[in-house]
C-alpha cells in the first residue's frame, strides 16, 4: 500500500501506511525476540507484503463489476401514427442516471431495434410527469410502467388526413439519410451490407438507384424496401441482372 500510494503521489497516504508499517515491523520484532527460535514468525517483508495486499483490496472495492442492473425499466412508445405501442426494457446500471438519460436511451432502444428514432417529448407515469432532472431509481419503481410521448403525436390512434399524419412523422422522429437507414435495416434483419449500394445511397438525395448487376438475391429485398420508403422523389429504380424472384419484387 506504501508503494501504491508512494506511485500515485498520495504523500498523506503515503506517509500514514509507512509508519503503520514500521509500526507493524517493529511490533513484529519484539514479538520475535520473545521466541526462542526467531525464525519461526514471519518476516518483515511477508507482513509487508500480506499488509499491502490486504488493503488493496479493501481500498478498491469498486473496481470488482456486477454486470446485474439496478433496476430494469418497462417503456410504452408508439413508433407509428396509428400503430400500437411497443414496450421497451431500459437497465438501469447505476443510481445516478437521471429521466433526460433514460428519454435518450429509448430514443437509442427504438433505432436499434424497430428503425426509428422518437423525439420523446414528456415521459409519464399515469397521471404524473417525470422531469428530466429527477433521478431515474428515486423516482421509478420496479412495477412501474413508463409511458413515453412522441413530439407531435396523439397519446392514442387518430383518423388524422394524410398531410397532417405527415407533418407529426416528420416531427415525432429524427430524419435519417437512405444509407443510415440501409445500414440500419441490414443490422436488424441480418442481411450483409453491399457496398455498391452503399456508395449510390451515400449520394445526397439520389432520384435513381441503378443497382444492376452487383449480386442483389431475395434475401436483400426487405432491407431494400425499407429504404425505398424514405426516398419519395426516387424516379428511377434498375435492378436488372441480378439474383431476383419476380414474385419477391
Amino acid at each position: 500500500m506504501v508503494d501504491v500510494h508512494y506511485y500515485f503521489d498520495h504523500p498523506e497516504g503515503y506517509q500514514r501506511w509507512k509508519e503503520i508499517l514500521k509500526e507493524v515491523d517493529d511490533a513484529l520484532k519484539e514479538f520475535i525476540d520473545d521466541e526462542e527460535d526467531p525464525t519461526d514468525g514471519p518476516s518483515s517483508m511477508d507482513i509487508d507484503e500480506a499488509v499491502g495486499k490486504m488493503s488493496l483490496e479493501e481500498a478498491m472495492p469498486s473496481r470488482a463489476m456486477d454486470a446485474r442492473p439496478i433496476l430494469t425499466v418497462r417503456v410504452l412508445i408508439p413508433v407509428d401514427i396509428g400503430d400500437e405501442r411497443k414496450e421497451v426494457h431500459v437497465a438501469v446500471d447505476t443510481d445516478i442516471r437521471s429521466i433526460a438519460w433514460l428519454k435518450a436511451k429509448v430514443s437509442k432502444l427504438l433505432w436499434e431495434k424497430y428503425g426509428v428514432e422518437p423525439r420523446i417529448s414528456r415521459l409519464h407515469i399515469g397521471d404524473r410527469d417525470l422531469f428530466t432532472y429527477e433521478i431515474v431509481t428515486l423516482v421509478i419503481k420496479p412495477d412501474d410502467i413508463v409511458e413515453a410521448v412522441v413530439d407531435g403525436m396523439c397519446a392514442c390512434p387518430c383518423t388524422c388526413d394524410a398531410f397532417s399524419t405527415e407533418i407529426m412523422l416528420l416531427k415525432g422522429f429524427t430524419k435519417k439519410t437512405p444509407l443510415e437507414v440501409y445500414r440500419n435495416a441490414c443490422q436488424r434483419l441480418n442481411i450483409p451490407v453491399i457496398a455498391n449500394v452503399e456508395t449510390i445511397l451515400g449520394l445526397e438525395a439520389p432520384s435513381a438507384l441503378l443497382l444492376s448487376s452487383i449480386g442483389l438475391s431475395s434475401r436483400d429485398v426487405p432491407a431494400l424496401k425499407v429504404v425505398l420508403k424514405q426516398l419519395p422523389f426516387l424516379h428511377t429504380l434498375d435492378l436488372s441482372a441480378n439474383l431476383l424472384c419476380t414474385q419477391i419484387i
